[in-house]
């Protein structure tokens, strides 16, 4: 399955890029949840604040490429 490498602001990988697959319109996941993230980064999660999740949002118009995740902490999910 192709990967794609995202930037993600804000969260416990703010400033870092989160590889993630595409699906076959090469379309990344519209959220990564708390449970994504432990099994995608395990032990280096272990003291980071992951009560939340990762939103995509379209950095150029609506629903185009490139894009980010945005961090949405556990009681503001929208």
């Amino acid at each position: 399955m192709p990967k794609v490498d995202i930037p993600c602001v804000g969260g416990p990988l703010n400033g870092r890029l989160m590889e993630v697959d595409v699906d076959d319109d090469g379309y990344p996941p519209a959220i990564v949840s708390e449970t994504d993230l432990f099994v995608a980064y395990g032990g280096e999660l272990l003291d980071a604040d992951t009560s939340g999740h990762y939103e995509i949002e379209s950095v150029g118009p609506p629903g185009t490429r490139p894009w980010h995740y945005i961090w949405v902490p556990r009681g503001a999910f929208t």
